[in-house]
């Protein structure tokens, strides 16, 4: 007991002595926990109300280490975790069905249950991990590294909500191909030195095709969580971000390709999702399945080249206004003779964000269309629009309130909308894709 306490006050005494701007040298903990009243509606559930987290970021602690290593080089660590605040089950990498049925994986069961904020796969180092040294020349990294998508994108365009509540983020734009991941395992990462405002990223993923599998009926992989270099496949990806900041300007542009032909499974980039839900407007699927509910029956070796180009940019015009926002496009193509693209999707978001004293308050609008001839959701378009506030009780608290609205028309929230996911109990019948999400809550920052 005596050893455990002093091992706590250690790191408590490291803690406190380390230095809270990144940057440097010395050992920090970081975090971010917000959570509130929240409630939210969509097609078959009606004016659900109850405790949700996340309207005004991800939940998480995090671990940072830096060192000086002299001549101007640094050495240095990452380790996010992501967590819920409102469920224990979830931070046991479980969570219960629905009905409080018997514990499941976490993954599995958020996305069964149509993906909603009420938990994660919370075990330690769920987030980014990276490990890394930087200087003159640079800044080289190895591990589950966060994409220029988030940083270049995502962050530029809704620099205010990043992946919450009022971003858009999986329903019109995303960090990657997918819509989904906003990092790759096994990645790799060199960024150049900022020069007159100037940087360029470029991301690694190597595809990995070598493992044997076993397949069920439907020609999926039985195992696809990727434990060790050959063990199991893993999608390719490789990704070039440009970021130009000066002044009031910040622009950010980004190129991401992706590939998982030959591997024995279509799904997410992080491998978390290794089989999408049939009727998500995401790779994998052929547009039959988004009516039928049919998995796809495509053999192990049928893949997908998938690319994404997003173009962000943010304005400070005084006065407490910012405005900012970004295009993008991406196209999912099934690498079968004779088959043509599954998705091209084009998407649209802009948000303006005023700051007065204690008070920030924002407004965003989203468009994304579908123009894939073999998309069962082609020509349609879906919209969003949110708005949101903060009250700063200090630098690091915040009330807020977020209130998000989603004309799904085009078919990106599919599953949620009962579009033939065969596990989604809470479906119903109503034909309206419109999703309605509200929450009022606290963040606290440390």
């Amino acid at each position: 007991m005596k050893k455990t306490l002093v091992a706590i006050a250690a790191l408590t005494a490291i803690a406190a002595s380390a230095q809270t701007t990144t940057g440097k040298p010395g050992f920090e903990i970081q975090g971010n926990f917000n959570a509130g009243f929240g409630q939210i509606s969509y097609k078959g559930v009606s004016n659900a109300v109850g405790i949700e987290q996340n309207g005004a970021g991800t939940t998480q602690i995090n671990f940072r280490g830096l060192e000086d290593l002299g001549g101007g080089n640094q050495a240095y660590f990452r380790v996010e975790n992501d967590l819920s605040i409102v469920r224990n089950d979830a931070n046991q990498g479980v969570i219960t069905d629905v009905g409080n049925g018997a514990p499941q994986a976490s993954s599995v069961a958020n996305f069964t249950a149509g993906r909603t904020q009420k938990g994660a796969t919370s075990t330690f180092g769920n987030g980014e991990l990276a490990v890394g040294v930087r200087g003159a020349f640079g800044d080289v990294a190895f591990g589950a590294i966060n994409n220029a998508g988030l940083t270049n994108f995502v962050l530029i365009a809704s620099p205010l909500q990043g992946t919450s509540y009022g971003s858009g983020y999986g329903s019109i734009i995303g960090a990657d191909p997918t819509l989904g991941s906003v990092r790759w395992n096994n990645s790799f990462k060199y960024a150049t030195p900022t020069m007159n405002g100037f940087t360029a990223q470029f991301i690694y993923s190597a595809k990995q095709t070598n493992a044997k599998h076993n397949y069920n009926a439907q020609g999926i992989a039985g195992v696809t969580v990727n434990t060790g270099l050959g063990a199991n496949d893993q999608i390719g990806a490789k990704e070039l971000g440009l970021k130009y900041a000066n002044g009031p300007l910040t622009v950010g542009a980004v190129s991401a390709q992706t590939d998982s032909t030959d591997a024995a499974f279509c799904g997410a980039l992080n491998n978390s999702d290794a089989v999408f839900t049939p009727g998500y407007n995401r790779p994998c699927y052929v547009a039959a399945s988004t009516t039928t509910g049919v998995y796809n029956t495509q053999s192990p070796n049928a893949g997908f080249k998938s690319t994404q180009n997003s173009l962000a940019a943010k304005y400070e015009l005084g006065n407490g206004f910012t405005v900012s926002g970004g295009m993008q496009q991406t196209k999912w193509k099934e690498i079968v003779a004779g088959d043509g693209d599954q998705a091209d999707r084009s998407a649209q978001i802009a948000t303006l964000t005023y700051v007065t004293g204690v008070h920030t308050v924002f407004g965003t609008y989203g468009t994304m269309k579908e123009k894939a001839a073999r998309n069962a959701f082609t020509g349609k378009t879906s919209t969003m629009t949110a708005v949101g506030y903060n009250y700063a009780l200090s630098k690091t608290s915040n009330l807020y309130g977020r209130y998000e609205t989603l004309t799904d028309d085009a078919g990106s929230q599919a599953a949620v909308w009962g579009g033939a996911a065969p596990t989604v109990s809470l479906i119903g019948t109503d034909s309206t894709n419109k999703r309605t999400r509200t929450q009022l809550g606290l963040m606290v920052n440390f």
